[in-house]
């Protein structure tokens, strides 16, 4: 059994009390279960006026980056400040 999205979701519940204030939380998914997650997460600590993003959209592989690395075109980078 994958307990990937487990596990994604019990960091996302601790991490928001770990990150300290101005620091920075950077999460790479991989596949839209794991973005949908993160998303999840992040807005709710929006709401709360814990934070802000810095990118709502996700940050994506550029050209160079899909060119040199193939399998890098389903990652999305978000970027959560506390």
């Amino acid at each position: 059994m994958n307990y990937e999205l487990l596990n994604l979701e019990r960091l996302m519940e601790s991490v928001i009390d770990r990150l300290q204030k101005n620091g920075m939380l950077a999460v790479i998914s991989f596949h839209s279960g794991e973005d949908s997650r993160v998303t999840k997460y992040m807005r709710q600590w929006v709401k709360e006026g814990l934070g802000k993003y810095t990118s709502k959209e996700g940050i994506t592989p550029d050209e160079e980056e899909l060119k040199e690395n193939i399998r890098s075109h389903s990652a999305k980078m978000r970027l959560f400040i506390k």
